[in-house]
Order: structure tokens, then sequence, then C-alpha cells
């Protein structure tokens, strides 16, 4: 269930910005139809821990990377 919500969450972000920031509520969002409240929480911590993303300011965040954000928008579920 995690990759799939990541990849929404990328496919939900990537490119939808001409300078990449988003907010807490994008990640809320994309995510919900694959994880509860307390598990979009607990992604998005583990994500700003591993590097994957990070924190602009108390409400925004960007991918640190964007090739990954890139790869991440083109799986579908199911795709290895």
């Amino acid at each position: 269930m995690l990759l799939p919500a990541l990849s929404a969450i990328s496919r939900a972000t990537v490119g939808a910005a001409s300078v990449p920031s988003y907010t807490i509520n994008d990640w809320d969002t994309a995510s919900d139809e694959w994880l509860d409240k307390t598990e979009v929480k607990a992604l998005y911590n583990e994500c700003l821990s591993y590097g994957m993303v990070e924190r602009n300011d108390r409400s925004t965040w960007r991918w640190s990377h964007q090739i990954v954000a890139r790869y991440l928008a083109t799986r579908t579920e199911g795709s290895e």
C-alpha cells in the first residue's frame, strides 16, 4: 500500500508547480485512497527522515530528488 500511495502523491504533485513546493494537504489528498490519516502522517514523516522529501516550512514540502518523484509518478499499481 505504501508504494501505490507514494506513486499517487507524486502523480498529484510532479509538474504541478513551477517552483516545486506542495502543501501537507496535497500529500493527504493524494494518498486518501490508499492510507488512513495515521498512516499518511507516518509515511510523510518516514519520507522526511529518509530524505525523500524536505520541509520548506511548517506547511509546505518538496521532493528532494525530482528524478525519484518522476519515477514514482510513472508507476502503476502492480508494476515492479
